[in-house]
């Protein structure tokens, strides 16, 4: 018996490129945010991306400063980003000016007012704003101040909302 040599059987050529082939040739497929973050240059020919992005980004930045506040201060105060957003959630804004004018209006030697986002640690889902201020004065004096500061809220703001703004009192002396 005598064995039959055979060929060896022909290939079509494959559409997938080899690891030896050299692939210059083929167009860029990456985009041009991945180029621009491994540091390349993006090559599309005939394809212009500044007539494109331009006008996207000066809408986009129109938009933008629409959605800014106009102020981040109320009543004169400098409002914290997390103050104005807690504010915003708890639809605080009128209460909290309220809240301002009386601290004004109780402490006649009022030093300084901060705003802050304060939160219970040991209370879930507690938290407030917290008008920091600092004042001189007698212990008595200031306590009648703050006994009067209290009537107010307590008449001029719901209970509801005179809960997440709190009055925090420090740097009591008598300079």
């Amino acid at each position: 018996m005598k064995r039959k040599k055979q060929e060896p059987l022909k290939r079509k050529p494959s559409r997938y490129p080899t690891a030896d082939e050299k692939n210059h040739h083929l167009p860029n497929k990456v985009s041009e945010a991945q180029a621009a973050s491994y540091g390349i240059p993006a090559q599309v020919p005939g394809f212009d991306t500044t007539k494109i992005l331009k006008p996207y980004s000066s809408r986009l930045t129109k938009t933008q400063k629409q959605l800014l506040p106009v102020s981040q201060n109320i009543g004169g105060i400098e409002m914290p980003d997390a103050v104005r957003q807690f504010a915003q959630k708890n639809a605080l804004f009128p209460h909290l000016e309220t809240a301002l004018r009386l601290v004004h209006a109780s402490f006649p030697s009022l030093k300084s007012v901060k705003l802050a986002y304060e939160v219970d640690w040991e209370v879930d889902n507690e938290s407030w704003i917290g008008i920091n201020i600092q004042i001189s004065g007698e212990t008595d004096q200031v306590l009648e101040q703050y006994l009067f500061f209290n009537r107010q809220m307590t008449q001029q703001i719901p209970p509801e909302k005179s809960g997440k703004i709190l009055l925090g009192i420090g740097g009591l002396s008598n300079a």
